[in-house]
């Protein structure tokens, strides 16, 4: 979601499906300030949007995480269309070091069903209250968090049947076709962008100082 308030302008009310970005904020401050961009910026002004025009725009957004700090550290990069989205995760079985948002955690099915100030997903007492189903069955809520604690080299979602991204179809014949496609695109965009991490060298010798500045012997 992306909301604007134009005082300078645009017409009020008005709702876009396209697909935006953070890096669109920049151009278009600078159109409604009117100033001119020094150098090619990679994102496109939502000034045509705020005035209600249909402009031919991406098929396809990008984005990125590496980490907000050094024990957040879980490097991935992702493509979005309309449809369908696809996750890299560059450290394939390693644990994400950020278990869960908010109250819930996906720690492990052994640990225990809450401590202090969140539940444990994984653990198959929390779902023995039905509030707690989520729209899905508890199998699959829990292979979710399963999934989210240690993530797949890819990621594979039909947004468009599975908006809450809980059945990956990497791997699955049906999408071989679009799974390619998009991470072709995914990969011209690391190179489009000088993605350091697209380096498999890089990623090992960040990785490896990273985990030496957490204290860590075993990424697991």
């Amino acid at each position: 979601p992306f909301v604007v308030r134009c005082p300078a302008g645009g017409k009020r009310g008005l709702v876009r499906s396209e697909l935006v970005s953070s890096v669109d904020i920049v151009p278009t401050i600078l159109e409604l300030v009117r100033l001119a961009p020094k150098g090619d910026l990679p994102g496109r002004s939502l000034v045509p949007f705020l005035e209600g025009k249909k402009v031919a725009w991406r098929s396809a957004v990008f984005s990125e995480y590496t980490a907000h700090r050094r024990t957040q550290y879980y490097p991935r990069r992702t493509v979005r269309t309309v449809r369908f989205r696809l996750v890299h995760n560059l450290l394939p079985g390693r644990f994400n070091p950020i278990p869960g948002i908010g109250t819930l955690r996906a720690v492990s099915e052994e640990a225990p069903l809450r401590s202090k100030a969140s539940w444990n997903v994984l653990n198959p007492e929390f779902f023995q209250a039905p509030e707690r189903f989520f729209g899905d069955s508890p199998e699959n809520i829990r292979a979710a968090y399963s999934a989210y604690r240690a993530p797949p080299e890819f990621e594979l979602y039909n947004l468009e049947k599975d908006p809450f991204e809980r059945v990956n179809l990497a791997g699955d014949p049906e999408y071989a076709e679009k799974f390619g496609q998009l991470k072709t695109e995914l990969v011209q965009w690391q190179r489009k962008t000088s993605d350091p991490f697209a380096d498999p060298d890089y990623l090992a010798t960040f990785t490896k100082e990273t985990d030496r500045l957490n204290g860590k012997t075993n990424p697991r």
